[in-house]
């Protein structure tokens, strides 16, 4: 059981520390065309009214070929 969790969270941390490099890249003219965003699933919800407070929130996870790429580095790792 325990490995089983290690396993995902390694995957888990591979894919998101891939997504930031891809997301370092797109700010690199030569590397941007190839790092650019696919996809960017998420949640926006502008307002939230409880009464006492008024609050809003935006996750959004982008997915670019850095995310294929620390999946990828991690199923070779877990291995």
């Amino acid at each position: 059981m325990a490995a089983t969790r290690r396993t995902w969270g390694l995957l888990l941390l591979t894919a998101i520390l891939g997504t930031v490099l891809g997301i370092f890249c797109q700010r690199i003219p030569l590397l941007a065309p190839y790092f650019r965003t696919l996809a960017a699933p998420g949640l926006h919800v502008e307002t939230v009214d409880l009464i006492f407070a008024v609050f809003g929130f935006k996750f959004f996870l982008q997915i670019n070929l850095g995310t294929l790429l620390g999946g990828v580095v991690g199923l070779w790792l877990v291995r």
